[in-house]
C-alpha cells in the first residue's frame, strides 16, 4: 500500500511540475516569490518586486490557482489527500 501511495504522490508531483511549466513568465514569477521564497513574500512585497499593483497580484494569484486546478483536473486529479490526519 505504501508503494502505491508513493507512486501516486510522484505522479501528482510530476503533473504539478508540468502544470507549473505551462504558466506564463509572470505567473511563474509570482509562484517563485510566493511559494519558493523563505519566508514566502506577502502580496504587497510581491507587487513591489514585480512592479505591479497589489490588486494585479491578486488577479495573477487567481489565474495561477485556476490554471493549476484545471491542469490537474484534466489529468483526473480533483482532490489531494492530506498527508496527516488533522485532529478536531
Amino acid at each position: 500500500m505504501e508503494a502505491e501511495e508513493q507512486l501516486a504522490e510522484e505522479k501528482v508531483i510530476e503533473l504539478l511540475q508540468d502544470a507549473l511549466s505551462r504558466l506564463s513568465v509572470e505567473e511563474r514569477l509570482y509562484v517563485e516569490h510566493r511559494f519558493y521564497a523563505d519566508p514566502p513574500k506577502p502580496p504587497r512585497e510581491i507587487a513591489r518586486l514585480m512592479g505591479r499593483s497589489e490588486q494585479e497580484i491578486y488577479r495573477i494569484r487567481k489565474q495561477v490557482i485556476s490554471s493549476l486546478k484545471s491542469a490537474l483536473k484534466a489529468k483526473g486529479i480533483d482532490k489531494f489527500a492530506l498527508p496527516v490526519r488533522l485532529e478536531e
